[in-house]
Formats: C-alpha cells, sequence, structure tokens
C-alpha cells in the first residue's frame, strides 16, 4: 500500500520543502503554484486564475501550458507527486494528506491567538508560543518573488509579524524581563522606524530599567525619523511622555511602581512627622528653659 510523504512547507524567506528531515528538490517553476495554492488555501483554484496570476506577462493559452508543465515535473518526483490535488480538470487544491505544515500558517494561527490577549496576562505557555512564532519569521515571506499576490501577502505577514514584535516586547516587560523587552523592542523600531507606540513602548522600558538617558536618546531616533520620512513632529502623546521623562511631568508609572511610591511617599510623610515631633519637642524645652530663667530673677530668693 502506498503512503504518500508528509512534507513540511517553508515560505518565509525562499520556498523549501522537507520530508522526515531531508530537503525535497523543486523546480523553480513549482514554487510560486504551492505560494499560490498556500495564501488561496481555503478554497479550490481554477487553472486560468493560478496561470494568470503566476505568469502575468504571458497569454492565457501559454501561461496555461507553463502551469501545466510544472503541475507535471511536480507529479514525476515520487515526493511531492501527491502534494496538489489536481483530481478536478479545472481546479486545484493542495492535498493536506501530504502537506502537513506550512510555517506561514503555523505561524498566522499562533500569532492571532495570542493577539487577543493582552500581553500583561499571557502565561509561561502563551509567552513561549509566541517567541517561536517570531522566531519562526526568519525572513519575508516569497523573499524575491515580484508576483502581486504574493507581495500582498508578504507585507499583511509583515505586519503581523510586527505587532507580534509588540506584544512580545510588552509581555517581556509586564514579565520583568527588561534585557528580553530592550532587545524585542529595539528590532521593531529597526523594522518599523516610522512606528510611533514602538518608540513609546522603547522608551517606558528603558525608564523602567532606569536608563533616562536611553530614553531621551529614543526619542530624539523618532523625532528624526518622523521629520526625515514625513517632515512632521512626533505626536502629542509622544511629546508628553518625552516630557515626562526629563523631567516637566512625573513619569507615569505601572501599577507596581505606584504602589511603591505610595508607600515611599508614605515613609517620607512618617519621617517628616518625627522630625516635626523633634523640633517641636526642643522649641517647647527652650520656652520651659525660659520661663525657669524668668521665674528666678523675679524670685532670686
Amino acid at each position: 500500500m502506498y503512503v504518500s510523504p508528509q512534507l513540511r512547507i517553508r515560505l518565509f524567506g525562499d520556498l523549501s520543502l522537507s520530508a522526515r528531515g531531508e530537503a525535497v528538490d523543486l523546480a523553480a517553476s513549482a514554487a510560486p503554484i504551492i505560494g499560490y495554492l498556500v495564501v488561496n488555501r481555503h478554497r479550490a483554484v481554477p487553472r486560468g486564475e493560478a496561470a494568470g496570476a503566476i505568469w502575468p506577462e504571458r497569454s492565457d493559452a501559454r501561461a496555461r501550458r507553463c502551469l501545466s508543465t510544472a503541475l507535471w515535473r511536480l507529479k514525476a518526483r515520487s515526493q511531492t507527486e501527491t502534494l496538489i490535488d489536481a483530481s478536478h480538470h479545472e481546479l486545484l487544491r493542495l492535498n493536506w494528506r501530504t502537506a502537513r505544515w506550512v510555517d506561514s500558517i503555523w505561524f498566522e494561527r499562533r500569532v492571532e491567538a495570542i493577539l487577543r490577549m493582552p500581553a500583561e496576562t499571557l502565561g509561561a505557555g502563551q509567552y513561549r508560543q509566541l517567541r517561536a512564532a517570531v522566531a519562526l519569521y526568519h525572513d519575508d515571506l516569497l523573499r524575491a518573488s515580484e508576483l502581486e499576490w504574493a507581495m500582498i501577502e508578504r507585507q499583511r505577514l509583515r505586519h503581523l509579524y510586527l505587532d507580534a514584535l509588540f506584544h512580545l516586547t510588552r509581555a517581556a516587560d509586564a514579565r520583568g524581563d527588561r534585557a528580553a523587552a530592550l532587545a524585542w523592542g529595539r528590532r521593531l523600531t529597526a523594522l518599523e522606524p516610522l512606528r510611533e507606540d514602538a518608540h513609546r513602548l522603547l522608551m517606558r522600558v528603558y525608564v523602567a530599567a532606569g536608563n533616562r538617558g536611553k530614553a531621551i536618546e529614543q526619542y530624539r531616533i523618532c523625532q528624526g525619523e518622523l521629520s526625515t520620512e514625513l517632515n512632521v513632529e512626533p505626536t502629542a502623546e509622544t511629546q508628553a511622555l518625552f516630557a515626562s521623562i526629563i523631567g516637566s511631568a512625573p513619569v507615569p508609572a505601572s501599577a507596581a511602581e505606584r504602589r511603591a511610591a505610595s508607600l515611599e511617599a508614605l515613609d517620607e510623610r512618617v519621617r517628616a512627622a518625627r522630625h516635626a515631633i523633634a523640633a517641636a519637642d526642643l522649641r517647647l524645652v527652650d520656652a520651659l528653659g525660659l520661663v525657669q530663667r524668668a521665674q528666678r530673677v523675679a524670685d532670686p530668693a
């Protein structure tokens, strides 16, 4: 009985296939077909549509011939012969009994599920899954492809990756892992330098880590990027945070920091009250001394 191989498909970077840990040779013409079917995985794709999307510069007839040749090459290889279901004469879809794992699908499902949860409430397992998803995204989807559908999907997943980095930075900060939060935040602002919420988050993490100088430097970086690329100043929210950091307003603190600050303020009030009582005691002693001296003068006997 024939058992089809279970393939792992990677679309981040250049498309690649593997079976049982071994790389699977793949003709260059087959890569965009697999990519297109992954992107359109929720439906069967008409052959004419796939041909036009993958070979848009060619006539319909010629594009369909290119598609037929590429499908034949896939079917001619034992490891990929069952990858694409072409049993219907005019429709194509991936055979999910063969395509057992796809990196972009795994990434998307994990990230979207975790982004629905507040970053501050992530458990250890969810935090690990988010880190694993971010690590999986080592490069943009089908990075060499200039086909329109590939560029659209590439941008969609890139934005999801940037949101994952933002969430991961917040989660690491909430867990008190300042070094990790700074690493993720710096990666995010390097990839998306015009994203002000990322700059603000990084500024807050620097302040929490006790490095106001770096927080101020991060604001200057944000200000410079916005000025150079868009000829605008940071938003009022970003400027307000900067003002609080340089000391013209108190720095917005976390709940734990606010509780600690309240206790410290209470301690200071107690110390001040003790000093006031001690000072009052001294004044009372002085006053009693004056009274006693006055009585001695009035009654020398």
